[in-house]
């Protein structure tokens, strides 16, 4: 048997020869194709376990959306049913609502006619045959009149009589009088109606089913609006709903009520809120009542007072503690003189405010430009002492308030103070009272001040009314530029100069030493803003 080759099928005793040596090299090579077969076929089995899990994990996930959509489909169906329900129940009330409304449209046409009837109660009342009437017309007022009034409107449909006029005219109208309701007369000199007849009408109105204010718009269409008010029918109304249907005054029902001013208070303290009409509802007594009352007891409206935050109880407890420090120390160690203290604030150029003006009657509103979303304004900083302005800058356009610019503006006011002060600078040393806005907080702002030697006056935050800068010198400058108009920077430069030329030493004393004040108004208000 011939040996050949395995891969190039050939006898050559040569290659026989090469192949003989290189086996051990081709038995690991084919070893190690072998075993990377193997992995790749492991490979391939992971991967095809992987598949069928997936698959089986799909297929769970397709039958619970298929179950989802199933439960959908039957909600939808029961949601559609109910919707054709409230269709018909719609379309039923609708037809009732017309009903109603036509039937309401007769009883208009029917109380229009009652306006229009000449004949008074009076002539009923004493004599109701005085005047020549048909035999058929005085059996139905003779059997209208002998009925007793428990359903007027049942015996009022279809009751016709005749009626001579001053002309000897023949007029035929609908009317109540037989069934106890007065039919007014539209002459001025008509009779007015009575307490009882009025309260007749609303008894009838209440009969028919209808509400208060249903009835009052009904007696004010058929006999002006001074004959009840609302608030009349609406307290007859629910005595009548409790079932006491008598038409006659309580014992003391009609007397002016005497107010009780300790119920007065009681209801203002309770909600300082209330309307003077809704306390006067509520006692049951007139508007000027209650509005004189009120004067009499010391009360007058005042509204809310703007405050800058919503203090918590952190913040106020902070405040409280801040100033009874403040308080002790100044008062064992005065340091007002030493304050300095500075901030930032916006200049609009144009400072005018919408305000109501004094014209005549037929005289048209003047006009006032509607505010800009965005308007221009410049930011001023400034820097002052009890003894005076040290430092201020209008920022350029463009530019902001960082730190860089801070410890720059810083080093201008500590050469100033320097000069200023001496004594303050080298001896007793400054204290820099500011506000926590980021670039006065700044590790940079921090390191500068600490080099210079200045001390931080501790300040609670959203306390501006402990900040001589927020609550004094911008408030007065507030003043100044209120109503004028810039049209430019320099315009407001030159104003905010005029500004301090014209304010005197007192004044910048003042606005650091009231800080005492405050600080103990802040406490007797329990870190509380308090009044200013």
């Amino acid at each position: 048997m011939t040996i050949k080759c395995k891969v190039c099928q050939k006898d050559n005793p040569q290659i026989l020869e090469i192949n003989r040596n290189l086996k051990p090299q081709l038995l690991e090579l084919f070893s190690s194709l072998t075993d990377g077969f193997s992995k790749v076929v492991r490979d391939i089995g992971r991967i095809s376990d992987f598949q069928n899990g997936h698959r089986q994990r799909l297929i769970r996930h397709l039958h619970i959306k298929s179950s989802n959509f199933e439960k959908l489909q039957t909600f939808c169906k029961e949601e559609i049913k109910k919707k054709n329900q409230y269709k018909q129940d719609f379309f039923r009330l609708s037809i009732e609502y017309k009903r109603k409304c036509e039937e309401t449209s007769e009883l208009k046409a029917k109380i229009n006619k009652m306006k229009s009837s000449t004949l008074e109660l009076g002539d009923v009342t004493h004599d109701p045959f005085r005047t020549p009437v048909s035999g058929k017309a005085r059996d139905q007022r003779s059997f209208l009149t002998s009925t007793p009034f428990k359903h007027p409107h049942r015996y009022a449909e279809d009751v016709t009589e005749t009626t001579i006029s001053a002309t000897n005219q023949t007029d035929s109208t609908i009317s109540f009088a037989a069934c106890g309701i007065p039919v007014v007369s539209t002459d001025p000199g008509g009779e007015m109606l009575s307490k009882v007849q009025i309260r007749t009408i609303l008894l009838h109105e209440f009969k028919l089913g209808r509400k208060a204010v249903e009835a009052h718009e009904n007696i004010v269409k058929a006999w002006g609006p001074d004959v009840v008010s609302l608030r009349t029918t609406q307290l007859w109304f629910q005595k009548f709903r409790s079932g006491d249907t008598s038409l006659e005054d309580e014992p003391g029902r009609g007397r002016i009520r005497e107010l009780d001013d300790d119920a007065l208070k009681s209801l203002v303290e309770a909600d300082p809120r209330k309307t003077v009409r809704e306390l006067a509802e509520d006692l049951q007594v007139s508007f000027s009542t209650v509005a004189k009352r009120l004067e009499k007891l010391g009360k007058v409206k005042k509204m809310d007072q703007w405050v800058p935050h919503e203090l918590n109880a952190e913040q106020m407890l902070r405040r409280y503690q801040i100033s009874s420090e403040l308080l002790l120390r100044n008062k064992n160690d005065p340091f007002l003189d030493r304050i300095v203290t500075c901030d930032e604030k916006w200049i609009l150029y144009d400072n005018r405010k919408r305000s109501s003006q004094w014209l005549d009657r037929d005289e048209p509103p003047k006009q006032f430009p509607k505010k800009k979303l965005h308007e221009k304004k410049t930011m001023l900083t400034v820097w002052w002492n009890s003894a005076g302005i040290l430092h201020y800058e209008f920022l350029k356009t463009g530019e902001t308030i960082d730190a860089d610019n801070y410890c720059r503006q810083l080093d201008k006011m500590h050469e100033n103070l320097a000069r200023a002060s001496p004594a303050v600078v080298n001896r007793k040393g400054p204290i820099l009272l500011h506000d926590n806005a980021r670039p006065h907080v700044s590790q940079k702002t921090s390191q500068k001040l600490s080099d210079l030697g200045y001390e931080i006056l501790p300040h609670p935050p959203y306390s501006p009314d402990l900040s001589p800068t927020d609550y004094h010198f911008f408030k007065h400058l507030d003043n100044l530029v209120k109503g004028r108009v810039f049209k430019n920077q320099t315009d407001a430069e030159n104003a905010f100069r005029e500004f301090i030329a014209s304010k005197t030493p007192d004044f910048y004393r003042k606005g650091i030493h009231d800080l005492v004040k405050r600080w103990q108004k802040c406490v007797d208000s329990n870190g509380a803003y308090f009044a200013q």
